[in-house]
């Protein structure tokens, strides 16, 4: 049973411009495994209502996702959205959750300032601070730090007042707008995004304390790495014949355990 189902979207898989739609769970060894795949023609919310209500129900799926106990998407906001109203109906037991990484490193790129922005001799210290910002909000993704709102609530003043401190302000060139936003960069991430990775919301759920999509974004980057890849210029017919031979090499890989 499914306790944590990883979904993302994946581009250039065919000549129509179609993007595939991919769900996976782990294995009872531990493997990530794509259980479904459905290309639909654009990211809209029904699109992927057509596949929650038609896809998913015709192939006797909707009892496998009762059990889901989180269900773990990109950090595109747009997909984020969409998918999030179809959750709500065949998702009902689901935490709705959102990767860390994206979250954290792809939104520092960005909306904070790089090394670029401080002068030539602050670019290591600018560094330093950057990675200590981003590590101390992953903390709260993880077990062992912040157990209940009441940390949390510390922890992120800690965290403003850190960043409002003479070391940061100094690795930042002395200057005040780098400040205002990384600032403004955190109240984003906590006040839109915090519902989506906060550890202490969901430790009382089976989820393996999972706060990334990583392990899923892999299988989708094996599709085109694989010994048989899909290619961006092939047909739909083509792509769904190499997902199959894919798919069949993987059900012995699984077998074989």
């Amino acid at each position: 049973k499914p306790e944590v189902v990883w979904c993302d979207i994946t581009s250039h898989s065919n000549n129509k411009k179609y993007h595939l739609l991919t769900f996976s769970c782990k294995s009872a060894t531990n493997k990530q495994v794509v259980f479904l795949r459905a290309w639909i023609p654009n990211q809209r919310c029904f699109s992927f209502r057509w596949v929650f209500q038609y896809a998913i129900e015709s192939l006797g799926l909707a009892p496998f996702f009762k059990h889901t106990q989180l269900f773990m998407k990109d950090g595109d906001p747009q997909q984020h959205n969409e998918i999030k109203g179809a959750m709500l109906t065949y998702l009902t037991n689901a935490s709705d959750a959102a990767c860390g990484w994206h979250i954290v490193h792809q939104g520092w790129k960005r909306h904070c300032p790089g090394v670029r922005s401080v002068p030539k001799e602050k670019e290591g210290q600018w560094e330093q601070v950057s990675k200590h910002i981003k590590a101390w909000i992953y903390s709260w993704m993880c077990p062992g730090y912040c157990e209940c709102q009441e940390e949390y609530e510390i922890s992120k003043e800690l965290l403003f007042r850190f960043i409002s401190g003479r070391k940061v302000f100094d690795a930042s060139g002395q200057c005040p707008n780098n400040i205002k936003r990384v600032k403004d960069w955190v109240h984003l991430v906590t006040s839109s995004h915090a519902l989506l990775f906060l550890h202490y919301l969901r430790k009382d759920k089976r989820t393996f304390d999972t706060m990334c999509a990583s392990a899923h974004e892999g299988t989708n980057h094996g599709l085109k790495s694989h010994s048989i890849p899909m290619k961006v210029n092939a047909s739909m017919t083509a792509s769904a014949k190499t997902l199959a031979m894919q798919a069949k090499m993987k059900t012995a890989d699984l077998k074989d355990e």
